[in-house]
């Protein structure tokens, strides 16, 4: 993995301490996902999985997690982070390629841990950011679409198994309310030092005062539309609000697909 500046990413003066050392804490996991691209078409599964197993148990270990953002553009799709935030897409790609393999090789059970994997890797820093969560649940919810189509090859204990997988999953998310406070909060801070003064968007404001777990999928779904008809109006689209649209859209519809997946897994749940 190679610096995009003429400096070390991984040396950023403007972080705290304890930031650069969560960013520091990434170089190894990310250094396992560059070898397995090096050796790409000699890898076998088990390489694969054992980096897999690696990154999550790290992440449980609380070693390496969410990086937060320090100020309006510090998200996952800069210097540093970036390089981490493409080394976990990479990871789950592969896993991902590989359930599709192990599912044309009438293997489902192992096609749905791979998926399962997939989607604990991505978790370690979604909750970065709204551009990190954002993006994150768009690709968690193509894995959950591919284990609800892979769920009738599954055994009933097999059934049983994922679904118990998934409600963990679920009950592991986080509301991204704390997320869009803190970009709100960082862009009023940047554009009053600028001297410009700026107007709250109100969907917004009722979204960041809600307890932060009381954001419920149709909430989020109905502030996305709310905030992406003012956007199409052009009635001002500052960074985080497009972010927070992107955010609660995609959030909104990953819980959906946690609930047909679910479904498809014979458990009824619904997601509030």
């Amino acid at each position: 993995m190679h610096a995009r500046t003429s400096t070390d990413p991984y040396e950023i003066p403007q972080y705290s301490a304890d930031l650069q050392a969560r960013v520091t804490a990434f170089r190894q996991p990310v250094r396992w996902v560059v070898e397995l691209e090096r050796r790409r078409d000699e890898i076998t599964l088990g390489e694969v999985v054992e980096v897999a197993d690696r990154w999550i148990e790290w992440h449980e270990q609380g070693r390496i997690g969410p990086l937060p953002s320090i100020r309006p553009g510090d998200t996952m799709r800069e210097g540093a982070k970036l390089e981490i935030f493409q080394a976990s897409e990479r990871l789950m790609s592969e896993l991902t390629r590989r359930a599709h393999a192990a599912e044309e090789n009438e293997t489902p059970a192992l096609a749905a841990e791979l998926l399962g994997k997939a989607l604990r890797v991505t978790n370690v820093t979604k909750y970065s950011d709204l551009y990190s969560a954002g993006t994150i649940a768009m690709r968690q919810r193509a894995v959950l679409k591919q284990l609800e189509d892979l769920a009738p090859k599954l055994s009933e204990v097999e059934r049983e198994g994922m679904a118990n997988q998934l409600e963990k999953a679920l009950s592991d998310e986080q509301s991204i309310v704390p997320l869009v406070a803190r970009a709100r909060r960082q862009f009023y801070t940047e554009s009053r030092r600028q001297g410009i003064d700026r107007v709250p968007i109100e969907e917004v404001g009722v979204l960041v005062e809600l307890p932060g777990d009381s954001a419920s999928p149709s909430r989020l779904r109905t502030i996305g539309r709310s905030l992406q008809a003012r956007l199409m109006a052009g009635m001002g689209a500052p960074g985080y609000l497009t972010e927070t649209q992107y955010a609660c859209t995609a959030m909104g519809n990953l819980y959906e697909a946690y609930e047909a997946t679910l479904h498809a897994l014979g458990r009824s749940i619904t997601v509030e």
